[in-house]
Parts: structure tokens; C-alpha cells; sequence
């Protein structure tokens, strides 16, 4: 095909090696192999075969061995991709004599070895990526001379030492990550780009408050310390922050105390997750966050906040909140995760939250979903099945998903359990221990057919076991100790698993089996019948 300029066999699922009749076609300029099978090292015939190659792409494909330093001849190549192949022997030097290029994609190879710094010299350069690629060395400085270069990914490697003042050169910067390596030191005023998960110190830079067109920053994962100048949109946790709150949406686990401030009036918020767990914020719940309408996960756990908010809420556990739970809640159509553990509220469970929506008939609650690609990500800590885990959740609206679950334990909650709440029937997580909860458990529980953990202890549940519970084949977790239930002890194949006579302990009045049979399904050891025989079944 000696007139074809233009090929491209991308995303097919093509193997072998690098497919021969390509080399036939000597007027081609864009050649487009992405996103196939194919193998074995990349042929030295290029320059000669196809010299008129401006724009080459062999991302994703399986080819090993080294870049061919033949590849160096290709005068005219603007833009070379061959990220994620199997490639190695280091990054060759030769690319730093092809200086017509403008995208330059290495990433996710198996290189090692160092940055050269001749790479410095590619002046016109825009791309440049060599993410996880298990480089080793420092920050060369004459990178700094790519004054052209507008995305930068280095994410990823070994890369250690400090970054040179040289990459203030680095004026067209927009995309900066260095993200998951070993570097060390201070951070220049204009690295504001992703540099989370490392070791840098010292103060954010005042500068970094005047990038007016910053859209993100991450440096979570770092030692720096100090207040933080007024930035937009951005990712500071698991730092030694201290001072005043900026406008930020990811500042939790650092040293931040006092009240956060009212918002302006002329404040328009469009913050879609806000984490502000474990510092020291004391004061009644932010205003500020009352005008945030696309807020979907707001953490501002293991503070000393006090005063409810009627707002799409999802962690308010260990706080200072007093009153009784506010019905308005119910009205919040998207809330899946209501966690308000470790509290003062008081007065009973609303007979609302039978009417919370995203409970009742979630579009997606599957633990195990996977989110799109190109929906941002942000997570959650919950008790869940006995031990805090953490759960993501997609920030699209309409991919809020992934666990659904009331926990309302440690408060002073009263009264019965509100037989609405048995109309959640995919909420999964239901945790009401140690509160003043009484009555019977409700006859219909076994309507919560979703349900994996259920907790009730500590309260002063009275009356018998409901049958129905047996009927709920997803439950993993169950605890009913320390009431005053009575009766048998409901038969069936999802109770007759659990085999730890504690969750059903310490319960004023004794709770008997149907048979001796079951008693010893459960309690395999003398010991442990004898004890069960005679703290929690003397009747048998």
C-alpha cells in the first residue's frame, strides 16, 4: 500500500510480532498500533522502512527488549508512545538528540536505571511520561530547561533526593505528579500539582494561593506542617497542618482546631466530598457547608463539633451532637450511610428513616462494584462485620453506591425500634448497640433481606427472638447480647452458622434451643458446652 499515509489497527486484538507488510508502506506518517497483542522487540527497520513517520504509537501492546536506537533516525517523529509494553534496558539517551518531539509516553515499562538528563534538551517538548517504570535516581535539573512542557508524570518509581529549583524553568506547566516516591526536602512555590506520598517538609508555599488556574493538588502523605494559604479543590490529609481551615475538601488527620468560619455571602460552594475527621474543630456544626448542594460525603468524624445539620450527610461519629435525631434526615434522597456513632443525641429513631430512599431501593449496592473510569473516587471509614473498614464512593450522581448502613451506637437513643425502618429492605448495615432502646426486636425484621451485619446489644430489648430473623440468608454478623430477651432461640440455616454463644449472652432472662442437637453443632469442645450449658442454657 505504497500511497497509504494514514494506518491505524489499534484496538483490535491482534498478536504475533510487529505485523511485516507495515514496512511496505513507506509514505506512512500516523501509524496506530495501540491497544493490541503484539510482541517480541520492536523492529530496527523503522528509520529505513518508513522514514517519514511523524506520529507513532505502540502503547499497550506486549513488546520487550530495548527501544531500538535506531528509532533516533526517525527525523521527522513528533510524538512516540510505547508505554505499558514489557520494554527495558533503561531509558536510551538517544531520545535526547530527537528534538522534534512534542509527546514522548514511556510509562509503565520495565526500564530501571536513570533519567537522563539529555532528555533536558528536547525544547519542544509537552509530554512527558515515565511513570512506573522502576526508575532510580534523582530529579535530573535539566529537566528544568522544558519550558514547554505542560504534562509531567513521574509517578510511581524510586525516584529520591529533592526537586531542584531548576523546574521553576517548567513555565507551562498545568500537570505535575511525582507522586509515590522517596523524595525529600522543601517544595518550590511552583510545584502545585500532585506530589502525595512522599517525604517533603517545611510550609506550602504562599504562591501556590495565587494559581488561579489550579484545578487539583494533592500532597496528602507528606510532613508538611504549618497553615495553609487559601487554595481551592484540593487533597492536604495525613500532614501536621495547624491554624485556620482554607477552602479545602481533604484535611483530615492533621492538628486543625477552632470553629470554621461562616462563608461569605458572595460564597458559592461547589464541593462534592469534604473530609475533615480527627483534628480538633470545635463549634456548632459549619454554616459553610449548609450551601453546599452537590455535597456527597461529608466526614467530619473524631472532632468536637456540637449542633445537628440537616444536610446530605454521611460520618458524624464521635462528636459532641446532642437533641434527638432530626426527621428532616429522611428527606435527603441520595444518603446511604447515616453514621452517627459515639454521640449525646436522645429521643427515638424517627419513623422517617423508613422513607430514606437510597435504602430502600439504591440504583447500585453491590461492595464489590466497580466505578467508571472516569468518575472521581473518594472513601469512607465505617465499622463493618465487626472491624473498621474502608469503603469507596463514586462522586457521580449517579454512581453513589457501594455499602448502605445506619450506625447510631454509643448514645442515648430510647423507645422502640420504629417498625417503618423495616422498609429499608437493601440496607445492609444496621448498628443500634449501646443505647436505651426497648420493646421487642420487630416481628418483621426478616424484611431486610440484604442485611449482613446486625447489631442490638447493650440495649433493653425485651420478648423473643423473632422468627423472620432466621429467613435473612446474607447476614454474616449478628450480636443480640446484653437485653432482656427470653424464648427459643429461632431455628434456621443462617442462625445455626454462627457458632460464638457471646452474641446471644448476658440476657436477663434465659434463652433456650430447640434441641441438644444444636448445642452441640455449635459448641464442639466439653468445655465450651458446659459453659454454654450453664451461663446461657441451664434449661437443657
Amino acid at each position: 500500500m505504497p500511497t497509504v499515509k494514514f494506518l491505524s489497527l489499534g484496538y483490535n486484538d491482534l498478536d504475533g510480532s510487529f505485523p511485516e507488510f507495515v514496512l511496505g508502506c513507506g509514505n506512512v506518517t500516523y501509524l496506530d498500533l495501540l491497544w493490541n497483542n503484539f510482541s517480541r522487540p520492536i523492529p530496527d527497520l523503522l528509520p529505513e522502512k518508513l522514514p517519514k513517520l511523524m506520529h507513532l504509537y505502540l502503547s499497550f501492546n506486549a513488546f520487550s527488549g530495548k527501544i531500538p536506537a535506531s528509532l533516533g533516525r526517525l527525523t521527522k517523529l513528533q510524538d512516540l508512545r510505547i508505554s505499558s509494553n514489557f520494554l527495558t534496558g533503561g531509558i536510551s539517551e538517544f531520545l535526547g538528540s530527537m528534538s522534534q518531539l512534542t509527546i514522548l509516553e514511556l510509562g509503565d515499562n520495565q526500564f530501571g536505571g536513570p533519567i537522563p538528563p539529555v532528555l533536558g534538551q528536547l525544547h519542544m517538548l509537552q509530554e512527558l511520561d515515565i511513570r512506573n517504570s522502576g526508575l532510580v535516581s534523582t530529579l535530573p535539573p535539566e529537566l528544568g530547561n522544558l519550558s514547554n512542557l505542560i504534562f509531567l508524570d513521574l509517578s510511581e518509581n524510586q525516584l529520591f533526593g529533592g526537586l531542584p529549583p531548576e523546574f521553576m524553568g517548567m513555565r507551562a506547566m498545568q500537570h505535575f505528579r511525582i507522586s509515590w516516591n522517596n523524595l525529600t526536602g522543601e517544595i518550590q512555590p511552583t510545584f502545585t500539582f500532585f506530589v502525595d506520598n512522599n517525604s517533603f517538609t517545611g510550609k506550602i508555599p504562599l504562591e501556590i494561593g495565587k494559581a488561579s488556574k489550579l484545578n487539583g493538588l494533592m500532597m496528602g502523605n507528606n510532613r508538611l506542617s504549618g497553615s495553609i494559604p487559601a487554595i481551592c479543590s484540593l487533597d492536604l490529609s495525613n500532614n501536621m497542618f495547624s491554624g485556620e481551615i482554607p477552602a479545602a475538601k481533604d484535611l483530615s488527620n492533621n492538628m486543625f482546631s477552632g470553629e470554621i468560619p461562616a462563608a461569605k455571602t458572595s460564597y458559592r460552594c461547589s464541593l462534592n466530598m469534604v473530609h475533615l475527621a480527627s483534628n480538633d474543630f470545635t463549634g456548632v456544626f459549619p454554616s459553610v457547608f449548609k450551601g453546599c448542594k452537590n455535597i456527597i460525603n461529608l466526614d467530619i468524624g473524631n472532632n468536637r463539633f456540637f449542633g445537628l445539620p440537616s444536610l446530605k450527610i454521611h460520618s458524624l461519629q464521635s462528636n459532641n451532637f446532642t437533641g434527638q435525631i432530626p426527621s428532616e434526615l429522611s428527606q435527603l434522597s441520595q444518603l446511604q450511610l447515616l453514621d452517627m456513632t459515639n454521640n449525646g443525641l436522645i429521643g427515638s429513631i424517627p419513623r422517617s428513616f423508613g422513607k430514606l430512599t437510597s435504602m430502600k431501593n439504591p440504583k447500585l449496592t453491590s461492595t464489590q462494584q466497580y466505578l467508571n473510569g472516569n468518575s472521581l473516587l473518594d472513601s469512607t471509614d465505617v465499622v463493618w462485620k465487626g472491624q473498621e473498614q474502608n469503603f469507596e464512593i463514586g462522586t457521580s450522581q449517579t454512581e453513589i453506591q457501594l455499602l448502605t448502613g445506619i450506625a447510631l451506637s454509643g448514645n442515648s437513643l430510647s423507645q422502640c425500634i420504629p417498625d417503618e425502618l423495616m422498609n429499608l429492605q437493601d440496607l445492609q448495615l444496621l448498628n443500634l448497640s449501646r443505647n436505651h432502646l426497648s420493646c421487642g426486636i420487630p416481628t418483621n425484621i426478616g424484611n431486610m433481606k440484604n442485611l449482613e451485619s446486625l447489631d442490638l446489644s447493650s440495649n433493653e430489648f425485651s420478648g423473643y427472638i423473632p422468627p423472620s430473623l432466621a429467613d435473612i440468608s446474607t447476614l454474616a454478623i449478628l450480636n443480640l447480647s446484653n437485653n432482656h430477651l427470653s424464648g427459643k432461640i429461632p431455628i434456621g440455616s443462617q442462625l445455626q452458622t454462627f457458632t460464638n454463644p457471646s452474641i446471644y449472652s448476658n440476657n436477663s432472662m434465659w434463652l433456650t434451643v430447640e434441641n441438644h442437637a444444636q448445642i452441640f453443632h455449635l459448641h464442639r469442645t466439653k468445655d465450651i458446652v458446659e459453659q454454654a450449658r450453664t451461663n446461657i442454657y441451664p434449661t437443657l
